[in-house]
C-alpha cells in the first residue's frame, strides 16, 4: 500500500505572511516530484488493468465446423448440459456446416447461431439460437455459462448477450419475438436452488432491459418436452418457464398474450425447435412428431382465451 508521510504540512510555526519556507525547499520539490511520479505509475497500472481486462473478454460467432473454437465449445457444452437435456454432440456440430450449404442454396427455413465467449482465449460461455425465417421467432436453445471463471458471468454473460441483441437488430430485423425456456421456481426444490434460478432469470431480463428488450414469463404451465423416443410409448416432462421478448413493437393487450399468440409459440417451438430431433430416423421422427402432437392438443384443450405476461 503506497503511503505518504504528511509530517511536512505540520509547519504552522513557520508560515509568515511571506507564505510557507517548505514550498521553495529543492527537497521538498523534489519529494512532489517523486508523489506525483508514483500516483501517475499507480493510475497507469490500474488504466492498464481494466484495458488487459478489456481485452481479454471476447464474444465470437462460429460459421463452420472447421472453426478453432468448436472443439473448446462442444466441451462446454457436455459438461454443462445433461446427456438427457441435450442434442447429440455430433448432431450440433453437423448443423454448423448444414446451416451454411443451406444459406448458399437460400433454400433454408431454420437459421443456427453458434457464439462463444472467451476470456484469455478459454471458451467459458456459449450460446446456441434457432431462426425461423417462416415463424420469425429466434429461439435461444442453449447457454451455458463455465461459473468457475470469474469474468465469464460478470463480462461474458452480458457481452454474449449483446450479440444476440446486435443479430436480432441488424441481420434478424423481421424478427418478432427472442422465445426461450429456463428453469422455474419449484418449491419442492432448496431455497438456494430456487435462488440461482430466480438469479438466473433476472440476469437475462436485467441484461435484455439494458438493450430496449423486455422479457416476459408467459403464465402457462409449460412442459419441456422428453428429448427420448420412449421405447415403451411414455414420456415425461419438465415444468419449465417460457420467456417471450417481443420486438419490432409486437403489441400486447394489457399485459396479456392471447390464446392464439401461445399457440403459434408453442407450435414454433414444438414442432420447429424439437421435432427435427429426430430427422434423419424416419420410425423415431413420427413417433415423436405424435408426441408433440399430444402435448399440443392437452393445451388446446386448456388454454384459456388469454394468459398474463409477468
Amino acid at each position: 500500500m503506497l503511503r505518504v508521510n504528511l509530517d511536512i504540512f505540520d509547519q504552522g510555526s513557520n508560515i509568515g505572511a511571506a507564505g510557507p519556507d517548505w514550498l521553495t525547499s529543492p527537497f521538498t520539490a523534489w519529494g512532489l516530484l517523486v508523489l506525483a511520479g508514483l500516483l501517475g505509475t499507480l493510475l497507469a497500472m490500474l488504466a492498464y488493468d481494466r484495458i488487459r481486462a478489456r481485452k481479454s473478454v471476447r464474444v465470437r460467432r462460429m460459421k463452420k465446423s472447421s472453426d478453432r473454437d468448436v472443439e473448446a465449445m462442444v466441451e462446454l457444452y457436455e459438461r454443462l448440459f445433461a446427456e438427457e437435456c441435450r442434442v447429440d454432440s455430433a448432431e450440433v456440430v453437423s448443423w454448423l456446416d448444414e446451416d451454411r450449404a443451406l444459406r448458399k442454396t437460400k433454400t433454408h427455413t431454420c437459421l443456427h447461431f453458434f457464439f462463444v465467449g472467451k476470456v484469455n482465449d478459454k471458451v467459458v460461455c456459449m450460446l446456441k439460437a434457432i431462426y425461423s425465417t417462416e415463424w420469425k421467432f429466434l429461439f435461444i436453445a442453449y447457454y451455458g455459462i463455465d461459473t468457475t471463471e470469474n469474468l465469464a458471468r460478470r463480462r461474458c454473460a452480458p457481452d454474449m448477450l449483446k450479440a444476440l441483441g446486435r443479430l436480432v437488430t441488424k441481420e434478424l430485423r423481421g424478427c418478432r419475438a427472442i422465445v426461450f425456456e429456463v428453469q422455474a421456481p419449484d418449491q419442492r426444490l432448496s431455497e438456494k436452488q430456487n435462488a440461482e434460478r430466480k438469479a438466473r432469470i433476472r440476469l437475462f431480463r436485467e441484461t435484455a432491459r439494458r438493450l430496449g428488450i423486455n422479457i416476459f414469463k408467459v403464465d402457462v404451465d409449460y412442459l419441456q418436452p422428453q428429448m427420448v423416443v420412449a421405447a415403451n410409448g411414455k414420456y415425461s416432462e419438465e415444468s419449465m418457464a417460457l420467456m417471450y421478448a417481443p420486438l419490432n413493437a409486437t403489441p400486447i393487450a394489457q399485459g396479456n398474450l392471447s390464446r392464439a399468440a401461445i399457440m403459434e409459440i408453442l407450435r414454433f417451438v414444438y414442432l420447429e425447435i424439437y421435432r427435427p430431433i429426430f430427422r434423419h430416423d424416419a420410425a423415431k421422427d413420427f413417433a415423436y412428431q405424435s408426441y408433440l402432437n399430444s402435448l399440443l392438443n392437452l393445451y388446446e384443450a386448456d388454454l384459456p382465451d388469454s394468459c398474463a405476461l409477468t
